[in-house]
């Protein structure tokens, strides 16, 4: 139990660095005393799980499989917002024991400051060592369960992270998250049992945020000698939701001859979409196109 205070004391609690004269042991050959050991050590002292032992390393895997992931939500600041909450949630095939998730954060448009982390109304609330620790531009949620009474797999909400930045009145800004190392030793690693305790790797959705836009369009804008039966598409800076084009959220309007309804389709490689009109343009008119509530692929938010 000594061995555990020191670790949770070094990594969270800006404790001194454990040293062999004190006894504390590397649990698993990797970056010295990190969160990986405090989840061997709270299995054999708190769960009476067999001895904690020092397993050939890196045993850390690549994800079983896509589910295997971890989302990144709610980075967007409406105008005039002080204040925002990103969410992190977990996707995954099996009970998750233990987790160390370091993240670095920024914003372009403003200073940004991590105030808390936060676990109410997630998967790990009301059990378990929550340990965590906030720098000027860096973080880590880490976790260590102490109870079996849990669901399995695990899907939902891990923690959230609560930031304060200027507010800007008139534009929208974002926060952006990337993973990281954070020292002394933390690295993104969660862990699962597989014939005793592993180390996986999660994939990461919506990392880096940046919202859609469009690049071009065809025909661009303002030509004045496109063809009447011209197709109208628009590429984007980024992948798209597919599901989210349709006859209301892509419209073409002509001055003369009103809404034109078509076919629409999507390409994932120019990450561009296009509407063929059931009905030819005339000559002379003005078209305009709008997409509206399209969204980002993987980000699962409406995005204008």
């Amino acid at each position: 139990l000594l061995d555990f205070t020191y670790i949770i004391a070094y990594l969270y609690m800006g404790g001194s660095e454990p040293t062999p004269e004190i006894g504390v042991a590397d649990m698993d050959s990797i970056f010295g005393v990190n969160n990986h050991d405090v989840q061997y050590l709270s299995e054999f002292i708190f769960r009476m799980a067999s001895a904690p032992y020092c397993p050939p390393f890196p045993d850390s895997v690549l994800p079983i499989s896509s589910a295997d992931t971890v989302s990144i939500r709610n980075t967007v600041v409406p105008p005039g917002n002080s204040e925002a909450r990103v969410d992190f949630f977990i996707n995954a095939t099996d009970t998750i024991p233990g987790l160390s998730l370091p993240f670095s954060f920024d914003c372009a448009t403003s200073a940004l400051t991590c105030d808390s982390i936060s676990y109410v109304n997630s998967l790990y609330e009301t059990y378990g060592i929550k340990p965590d620790s906030i720098g000027t531009d860096k973080a880590v949620i880490g976790l260590v369960r102490l109870s079996e009474a849990v669901p399995t797999p695990d899907s939902g909400l891990i923690a959230s992270a609560w930031f304060s930045l200027t507010p800007d009145q008139s534009n929208t800004q974002y926060i952006l998250i990337d993973t990281t190392t954070m020292e002394p030793s933390n690295i993104v690693i969660f862990s699962q049992y597989d014939n005793g305790l592993k180390a996986i790797i999660p994939t990461f959705v919506g990392l880096n945020f940046l919202p859609p836009s469009v690049v071009s369009t065809t025909p661009n804008a303002n030509e004045v000698a496109a063809p009447t039966n011209t197709i109208v598409s628009a590429a984007f800076n980024t992948d798209m939701d597919p599901t989210t084009f349709n006859d209301t959220t892509f419209v073409v309007y002509g001055s003369q001859t009103g809404p034109h309804r078509g076919t629409i389709t999507y390409n994932p490689a120019a990450k561009s979409v296009s509407l063929v009109p059931d009905s030819v343009f005339v000559p002379g008119e003005e078209v305009t196109a709008i997409i509206t509530a399209a969204r980002e692929s993987d980000q699962g938010y409406n995005r204008p």
